[in-house]
């Protein structure tokens, strides 16, 4: 029998035996990105805003366009890494529920 995966299977085994893994470094590393990925979105919502109306001042299409891509950009990963961390988090309760 593999040593490691008795280990994995034994219900008291400590983090030690299982070689340091936790399930709070994987939660720290889910929250981190979760966070980065907000505040990335956020920053690529005010910047588009900023150049679609810079481009509406300048009198330039191109640069409302690329104003425009980002801001969808933006919206779009806010609403993939939410809807991410929500599933992450209520996947048990869906489980249990009949």
């Amino acid at each position: 029998m593999n040593p490691v995966r008795s280990h994995a299977r034994d219900k008291v085994a400590s983090p030690e035996d299982l070689g340091g893994a936790t399930s709070y470094g994987m939660n720290k590393s889910r929250i981190i990105y979760s966070i980065l990925a907000i505040l990335f979105g956020i920053i690529a919502i005010s910047f588009g805003a900023f150049m679609f109306v810079y481009g509406e001042i300048d009198d330039s299409p191109g640069g409302q366009m690329l104003g425009l891509v980002l801001l969808i950009i933006g919206i779009v990963g806010i609403i993939k890494s939410k809807k991410k961390t929500s599933n992450q988090n209520g996947s048990d309760e869906q489980k249990t529920c009949p």
